[in-house]
C-alpha cells in the first residue's frame, strides 16, 4: 500500500526495520519537549499498513481498543534522538485494554506559544493577553483540537468588560490558532469566526473631567510617557482613537497644529491646535521616519495596546479612576471655563453645529484655534 498523506495533526504510520511479524507502527503527536521537538504516543504494531491506518483513524475518534490490535512480542526498539526528532519509547500495548488519548489542551498551547513568542526571545507578554487567557478559564482544560467557535464565542460574550479587553481575547484566540496550525495541532482556524460587537459610542459613555488637583498630579508626573499622553488628551481634545491615527506628515510643529480626527463629518481631517503646554511632548514623539506620530518601540499602537500599556498602569500608579476619553471632556471643560467662543470650541473638538459648516482652514482660523487652546 503506498504511503498516505495524512492531515496535519492526524498522526503518522511508519515501518520498523528488521524482520518482524508486525512491523507497522501507528503513532500520534501528543506534545513537545523543551526544545520544541515532538513527543509521540505509539498506538501499536500491525502486520499490514492498512491495519495501522485503521487503528490511527480509530484513535482519532478519542478511544482505541487495543484488544483488537495485534501485539508485537519482539523486543521494543529504542529510537535515537536527533535534532529533528525526539521519540518516547513505545510502551507494551498489552498492558492496557484501552488507551485514552492524551492531547494538548488550550493551556498547553497557550504556554507553548508564550514560550515561543515571548520567553525564548526575552520579551514580556502583553498583559492584555494574560488577562484574556485568565478570563476564558472554562476552556483551559479542553483539548485544543476539540475547541470550536461556539466555545470561544461563549467565553467572549460572557466576559463583562470593556471592548478593548474583549478585543484582546479575540486577538489571542487568533494568535493561538495560527500557532496551532503551524505546529500541526489543528487544521482549521475556528477563531476567525468569533464575532465581536462594535464598541458603544464613546460619547454615550459616562465621563468625568480631571479635576484641577488631578491635573496638577499629572504635571508632577509628566516625565512619564503615560502622563504625557493623558495631558495631550486634556490639552488637545483628541480622542485616544484619533491620536493613534495622526500621521507624522500631518504634524506641523512650527505652525503648531496637526490634522486628523475621526467619527463625525465635522471631526474628520480637522485642524487640531497644539497647545504650548504639550508642544514639547509632541516634539519628542515626532520622527519623520515613522508613518504615525505615536509609534512605540514595536511600531504603531492600537487602541487596546495604548490602554493596557499606558493608561491602565498610569491610573493604578496615581490611584485615579478615569477612562481614556475623559481627557477630551477635560479639554471641553477647560475651554468653557476660559470663556472660549463656542464656535471655536466646536472646531477644536470636531463637533458639528451652528457656525461649524466650513471645512476650509485659513491661516487666520488656525491662529485663532492655537490662541484659544493656549488659554487653558
Amino acid at each position: 500500500m503506498p504511503k498516505m498523506r495524512l492531515p496535519n495533526g492526524y498522526g503518522s504510520v511508519f515501518k520498523l526495520s528488521g524482520n518482524r511479524r508486525n512491523p507497522w507502527v501507528a503513532r500520534k503527536t501528543i506534545g513537545y519537549n523543551d526544545k520544541g521537538h515532538p513527543i509521540y504516543e505509539p498506538i501499536g504494531y500491525f502486520a499490514k499498513s492498512i491495519e495501522a491506518y485503521q487503528a490511527l483513524a480509530t484513535y482519532n475518534t478519542n478511544l482505541l481498543d487495543t484488544d483488537t490490535a495485534p501485539v508485537d512480542n519482539s523486543p521494543t526498539p529504542s529510537y535515537p534522538q536527533t535534532s529533528n526528532n525526539v521519540h518516547n519509547s513505545i510502551p507494551d500495548t498489552a498492558s492496557n485494554n484501552k488507551k485514552t488519548i492524551i492531547r494538548e489542551t488550550f493551556t498547553d498551547v497557550y504556554e507553548r506559544w508564550i514560550k515561543y513568542k515571548y520567553t525564548n526571545k526575552g520579551k514580556q507578554i502583553n498583559r492584555g493577553y494574560v488577562a484574556a487567557y485568565k478570563a476564558c478559564s472554562n476552556i483551559h482544560k479542553m483539548a485544543f483540537a476539540d475547541i470550536k467557535t461556539e466555545h470561544m464565542q461563549k467565553e467572549l460574550d460572557g466576559w463583562e468588560i470593556g471592548h478593548a479587553s474583549k478585543q484582546n481575547m479575540k486577538i489571542l484566540f487568533g494568535l493561538l490558532y495560527k500557532f496551532a496550525i503551524q505546529n500541526d495541532i489543528v487544521e482549521k482556524n475556528y477563531a476567525e469566526f468569533v464575532e465581536l460587537e462594535a464598541p458603544e459610542d464613546e460619547e454615550d459613555q459616562i465621563h468625568k473631567p480631571f479635576t484641577t488637583e488631578e491635573l496638577t498630579i499629572l504635571w508632577e508626573n509628566s516625565a512619564d510617557k503615560a502622563a504625557q499622553l493623558a495631558l495631550i488628551y486634556c490639552y488637545s481634545g483628541l480622542r485616544p482613537s484619533e491620536f493613534i491615527k495622526i500621521k507624522t506628515a500631518n504634524v506641523h510643529l512650527e505652525e503648531r497644529y496637526m490634522v486628523g480626527g475621526i467619527k463625525t463629518r465635522a471631526g474628520k481631517n480637522r485642524v487640531i491646535p497644539i497647545a504650548e503646554k504639550i508642544h514639547k511632548f509632541i516634539t519628542t514623539m515626532y520622527n519623520p521616519k515613522n508613518e504615525y506620530l505615536l509609534t512605540d518601540y514595536d511600531g504603531p499602537l492600537s487602541y487596546g495596546s495604548l490602554n493596557w500599556r499606558y493608561w491602565t498602569p498610569l491610573m493604578e500608579k496615581l490611584s485615579m479612576d478615569h477612562l481614556p476619553h475623559d481627557g477630551r471632556h477635560t479639554c471641553a471643560t477647560l475651554l468653557d471655563n476660559a470663556g472660549v467662543n463656542k464656535t471655536i470650541v466646536k472646531k477644536i473638538l470636531g463637533h458639528a453645529g451652528e457656525g461649524v459648516t466650513e471645512k476650509i482652514y485659513t491661516h487666520k482660523t488656525i491662529q485663532q484655534l492655537v490662541e484659544a487652546i493656549n488659554l487653558i
